[in-house]
């Protein structure tokens, strides 16, 4: 609740005491959550790597629990950090996989909110052109080709 309030800070604290307390319980599933929570706050302040590496452990985490939605969203918060990263046409293709296989689920209203206003940035980012072309090839990615990509760094071969 705090970060969805802006108070960064107190969630940071709350998402680390959760994490210890989980680890201490051997609450995995726990622990993911808690990492991909703090990898949002991360990202809120720009703090890229250690964004990109929770983000990492929860994305791993939830595809080996089998938590497709849960793993979907750390994909859509990838494609956030690719965009920050200035991977446009990742981030684009990212987002085209995760809505590809997002599409037997529902977002609650304020997810699909930022997640319209998440395209909408990514559009204005790039050319009309250049987005058409990322997003139809990230809509054929299989999942884990859209893990790969998230996981890849700045520098990696597959960069675009």
């Amino acid at each position: 609740m705090e970060f969805e309030c802006g108070a960064r800070d107190r969630a940071r604290e709350r998402f680390h005491r959760s994490i210890t307390i989980c680890q201490a319980c051997g609450d995995k599933r726990g622990e993911a959550i808690a990492q991909r929570w703090l990898a949002k706050v991360d990202l809120a302040d720009l703090d890229i790597e250690s964004a990109s590496n929770r983000l990492d452990a929860a994305a791993i985490a939830f595809r080996d629990f089998g938590l497709r939605r849960e793993m979907l969203g750390c994909l859509e918060d990838h494609a956030r950090l690719a965009q920050a990263q200035g991977r446009i046409g990742d981030a684009v293709r990212l987002a085209a996989a995760v809505a590809h296989h997002y599409l037997d689920l529902i977002r609650p209203p304020r997810d699909e909110r930022r997640w319209q206003a998440q395209l909408d940035s990514l559009r204005q980012a790039t050319t009309s052109a250049a987005f058409d072309t990322a997003w139809n090839d990230g809509q054929t990615w299989l999942v884990d080709d859209a893990m790969r990509t998230a996981m890849s760094k700045p520098g990696d071969p597959m960069e675009d």
